[in-house]
């Protein structure tokens, strides 16, 4: 059977987020496919969905041992509707993410992504470094967005990734927070095997994404819940204690194969990990990408956010001036502007957070004890707001 949506999620010991999540979208009515596919070391997941009656939810259990892409890629597999959404175990969905598939049809698209995420949920556990627990158990709603839908300029989206050194996957397609057609996944598959690649597979599939879609769009409008958990990567980041040593990091496990290039600094961090997608993506694709692949910009927000870690960004510039033709002059002063660009950027970025940490209220910070209570609060709200 064909669904118009295929919700897949790929989860790993967090049985109790993903729980909620999988209640959360089978609260909806309409048609659609949800995709559970558990690498658990245990069965608590799989005990506490036994009691879910639901056509619509598939269940799987497979190995601990898969590492991340693995266990991104073979659950993607088993999607078999026209347009697939990925969720983290403790995201959850719109109910604007219907129009989203209905716009995406209507207008012959592969991909459709949020502009940003208007809607985010923070699990009672999460804590961030600077605001303790005080966004903790709040789902944050920003109403201001419309029903307008726009057209990406691919290759310029693509000279932006390239130039931010994969820093993100911005307006790029992505089928992590994203609606990707079925025709585009098994494109890219058939082309390279796989649809994920590197430690960070998100960002590897937008690139390969953004290079053969042939429609992608920015909606203006919500199509998914933006979860952050305690043990989550995001919440990881909060903490900043998403940094360490490459190989003895829990995300690292079962990625002791993984070749890193020499060229990326060799310790984890947020940045490390997306460079190293993002290059492995490149690779597979035009060496022209890579040409264009702004190393200059990556040692310099490795010197800005990991001082400690200045050996290992040395030892990356050293082997990038190994291979190239670029002159340590010219990378230098590439680092050099862009370490001022980025101290003007952060200085601003915190800024704005300590301002919106004021003028925050109880009107667009909800209280929600998990994202089922928290789908249900943004449902009654879009209501209200129609």
């Amino acid at each position: 059977m064909s669904h118009v949506l295929s919700i897949v999620i790929p989860t790993k010991n967090r049985a109790l987020y993903c729980h909620s999540t999988v209640k959360s979208i089978l609260n909806y009515s309409e048609n659609l496919q949800l995709i559970v596919q558990d690498s658990s070391d245990g069965t608590e997941l799989q005990e506490r969905l036994f009691g879910i009656i639901d056509a619509r939810l598939f269940y799987k259990k497979v190995s601990p041992d898969l590492n991340m892409t693995e266990n991104f890629d073979s659950a993607l597999k088993l999607a078999t509707g026209d347009y697939v959404l990925m969720l983290g175990d403790d995201d959850g969905i719109s109910p604007q993410i219907f129009d989203a598939v209905d716009t995406c049809v209507r207008m012959n698209a592969d991909s459709i992504t949020s502009r940003e995420f208007y809607v985010a949920y923070n699990w009672p556990d999460f804590r961030s470094k600077y605001s303790g627990d005080y966004q903790a158990g709040k789902l944050s709603i920003n109403l201001k967005f419309d029903s307008i839908v726009t057209e990406i300029d691919m290759p310029k989206e693509i000279r932006n990734f390239l130039n931010n050194a994969g820093q993100g996957c911005m307006a790029l397609p992505r089928i992590y927070h994203g609606l990707i057609s079925q025709s585009l996944i098994q494109n890219i598959r058939n082309l390279h095997g796989a649809c994920f690649f590197g430690v960070s597979p998100d960002v590897s599939f937008a690139f390969l994404a953004a290079v053969h879609s042939r429609r992608h769009l920015i909606a203006n409008f919500p199509i998914t819940i933006a979860g952050a958990s305690g043990g989550s990567n995001a919440g990881r980041s909060a903490l900043r204690t998403h940094k360490g040593d490459l190989w003895a990091d829990p995300h690292m496990e079962h990625y002791k194969t993984e070749v890193w290039p020499s060229v990326i600094p060799e310790f984890f961090s947020v940045e490390s990990v997306w460079a190293q997608a993002a290059l492995a993506a490149v690779d597979l694709e035009s060496p022209n990408y890579r040409a264009r692949f702004n190393f200059g910009y990556l040692y310099a927000l490795m010197f800005m956010r990991h001082g400690d870690r200045r050996s290992q960004t040395g030892k990356a510039i050293s082997a990038y001036m190994a291979t190239s033709s670029e002159s340590n002059f010219k990378l230098r002063m590439v680092i050099y502007a862009n370490m001022a660009g980025l101290a003007v950027a952060t200085a601003r970025s915190a800024f704005q957070s300590v301002m919106a940490r004021f003028v925050r209220s109880n009107n667009d910070m909800t209280p929600a004890i998990d994202i089922e209570t928290a789908s249900i609060i943004l449902k009654l709200t879009l209501q209200r707001e129609k």
